[in-house]
């Protein structure tokens, strides 16, 4: 019994995993990766990358225990390797996360069916699809975020120390992603009548915030930081959350309902997760106008995470409602449900299907259904669930096609496959493999939870041949490959378009990019550097068509600004546009007199500006060489015209 009970838990945990690696396909150190990943080289080799704007004035890794984590995998195994290894580590842990939060709170197979749904379905709370709880790619919230929910599955078992002890490691991790749980997690600790007094706590300690701010002993984000910071869609969240409204009210759908209805151990969880974020969200809105530094900082928006999954977990909850509660006023929770139908079918064909198939599938968790007030309406559901999965089935098509076209592509699978792949069906997939796994033998569960795995694992790495070659590339700062007689380490290195490869494959400081400009809310002084420094870039990127005695640089990004109004430090598309024509040798020469820069690295090649070729570092089997431009030997040079002194002249 104990070999069968432990089999069976190793193949749900097996089956998670296959669903995790299906819907996070790993697409190498990019996006956030890049930036874990240097954070994690600054800490191995600080010297490298002092000159480097994220490391120069502080960083937001002064507070997390990440770098060091991370740090030491890639010593051992190196960049690209251990950065695969810790995403795989993410993964494992969160499938662990997933189902013991769905077993701590449910009993029976019903907690495998959360930690399906959760490991399965890609749950977006940001706009413009930017971050994702779960991530195919090496992130501090990918550790912070299961250990979160097992500190929050600890505390609904009231295993106190356990649960404080786990989610304190969430909080060294990443305490932004971790504060939402962790106030759960110590309110349900603490009970109703302390998490009230918890709540006032919280209340007047806002409040005292923003007063402290009014009277100026808190800061404020200034107008000149404001004006780059302000495009940050993720943090100044008037911008976006009117406009995702609905999709925020529905999901509390399924909140709501399981916190009026749930059982009451269990409802305590919805109403918590509920009214945390309420207030998070509530404080992020009103930050939003008045810009209160530490609070912006804080991102307590960064709360509609927890909400949403636990919104998968209420779904569930709601399924075994309208089984198994007895001598409550039904016709209520029927209204409910049949609302929240109606809202999710005119969105999202997941919590419509989860609410109606689970009605008879979990039968099989042995819960006495036929005793329940609503066999009478069985056979309405058994009439209205065909009708509804035909009526979403377009729908569900054309949303699985979508997502499918957005992921990596694959020669061998059409878009609507790896569609389902991604998003596990939006739930269908959970639903039938849970069914499935409920029915077998343990023998022939092993067996398709094996082969599932095996197509999962065989297509999670995502990464094209040149993605590829480029990270195998990456070296840790102080490895021989290096070019120390070249570029010396230590370095401030601008390579146009290859941020990446001035970090990972020079292993010294880079001068400024887009890639820069994540997370300008943490520091006013670097925005304002960077800010000047991609205004320079575009300069001298673009094709100026005055004569070079009447450059100057205001003037010229001033020309640039009205070609392009939405030209500013954080928008990507106008900045990349204008960067993509590669420089001239003005724009060398312009970019060198800072004199905080010590090389530029193009594909042109100015002879008149006496470069040198770089050596290659790697092998991507494109054949182009880069060549390098010492800015202490360009200085030195007669001047060109007078850009010099019209650059002087312009405060360069």
């Amino acid at each position: 019994m104990i070999a069968s009970f432990g089999g069976q838990r190793a193949a749900a945990f097996l089956m998670a995993l296959a669903f995790w690696l299906s819907a996070n396909r790993y697409i190498g150190i990019d996006h956030d990766a890049r930036l874990y990943v240097l954070m994690a080289s600054h800490w191995l080799s600080p010297d490298s990358y002092a000159r480097d704007p994220w490391f120069a004035f502080g960083s937001q890794d002064d507070w997390s225990l990440f770098s060091p984590y991370l740090g030491i995998i890639l010593k051992l195994l190196g960049v690209s390797h251990g950065a695969m290894l810790a995403t795989l580590v993410q993964a494992v842990l969160f499938c662990v996360a997933a189902l013991y939060l769905g077993g701590a709170m449910f009993r029976g197979r019903a907690g495998m069916l959360a930690g399906f749904l959760v490991a399965s379905i890609p749950i977006l709370y940001s706009p413009r699809g930017m971050l994702f709880v779960t991530e195919g790619f090496v992130t501090a919230r990918g550790l912070a975020i299961p250990l979160s929910l097992i500190g929050l599955g600890l505390a609904f078992r009231n295993r106190g120390v356990p649960s404080l002890a786990t989610t304190a490691a969430a909080l060294l991790f990443h305490p932004i992603m971790a504060f939402a749980p962790a106030a759960v997690s110590v309110m349900l600790l603490a009970g109703k009548r302390r998490a009230k007094w918890l709540f006032i706590l919280a209340a007047l300690g806002i409040v005292v915030v923003f007063c402290s701010a009014l009277v100026g002993r808190l800061s404020l984000v200034d107008d000149s930081w404001y004006y780059y910071a302000s495009p940050a869609v993720l943090v100044f969240i008037d911008q976006w959350l009117i406009r995702d409204l609905p999709d925020l009210l529905f999901w509390a759908v399924p909140l709501v309902t399981a916190a009026l209805y749930a059982n009451p151990a269990r409802r305590r969880v919805y109403e918590l997760v509920m009214v945390v974020a309420v207030i998070a969200v509530a404080v992020s809105y009103v930050a939003a106008f008045y810009p209160v530094t530490i609070v912006l900082q804080a991102q307590f928006w960064r709360t509609l995470w927890l909400a949403k999954l636990v919104a998968l977990v209420a779904a569930v909850d709601i399924g075994i409602l309208l089984l198994v509660q007895r001598n409550r006023p039904y016709w209520r929770l029927l209204s409910a449900v049949m609302l929240a139908l109606v809202l999710i079918s005119l969105t999202h064909p997941l919590f419509a299907i989860v609410l109606l198939v689970a009605s008879k599938l979990l039968s099989v968790t042995r819960l006495d259904w036929r005793r329940s007030p609503l066999c009478q309406h069985q056979h309405l559901i058994a009439y209205a669930l065909p009708v509804l999965v035909l009526l979403l089935l377009p729908h569900l098509y054309f949303g699985l096609h979508s997502v499918g076209a957005a992921l990596p592509p694959s020669r061998a699978l059409p878009d609507w496959v790896l569609g389902v792949l991604g998003t596990g069906g939006f739930g269908i997939a959970a639903f039938l493999f849970w069914f499935a796994l409920c029915k077998l033998p343990l023998r022939y569960s092993i067996i398709f939870v094996g082969l599932s795995l095996a197509v999962a694992v065989s297509g999670w790495d995502a990464r094209g041949d040149e993605r590829v070659a480029l990270e195998r590339g990456y070296r840790l700062p102080g490895d021989t490959s290096r070019v120390p007689n070249l570029i010396p380490p230590g370095s401030v290195v601008y390579w146009h378009q290859g941020s990446e490869r001035v970090w990972f494959t020079l292993g010294t400081a880079g001068y400024a990019s887009t890639t820069h400009a994540t997370g300008l809310i943490f520091s006013r002084t670097r925005t304002l550097l960077l800010a000047d420094r991609l205004q320079r870039l575009v300069v001298a990127s673009s094709n100026l068509d005055r004569d070079i005695e009447e450059i100057d640089l205001s003037v010229a990004f001033a020309r640039i600004s009205a070609r392009l109004p939405d030209l500013r430090l954080n928008v990507l598309a106008a900045y990349e546009d204008e960067m993509g024509r590669g420089l001239s040798n003005i724009g060398v020469r312009i970019l060198c007199r800072d004199r905080e820069l010590d090389f530029v690295i193009d594909l042109n090649h100015w002879k008149d500006l006496m470069p040198e070729m770089l050596p290659d570092l790697y092998d991507d089997g494109s054949g182009r060489e880069y060549y390098v431009y010492q800015c202490k030997k360009l200085n030195q040079q007669p001047p060109l015209g007078d850009i010099y002194s019209a650059l002087d002249r312009s405060g360069g």
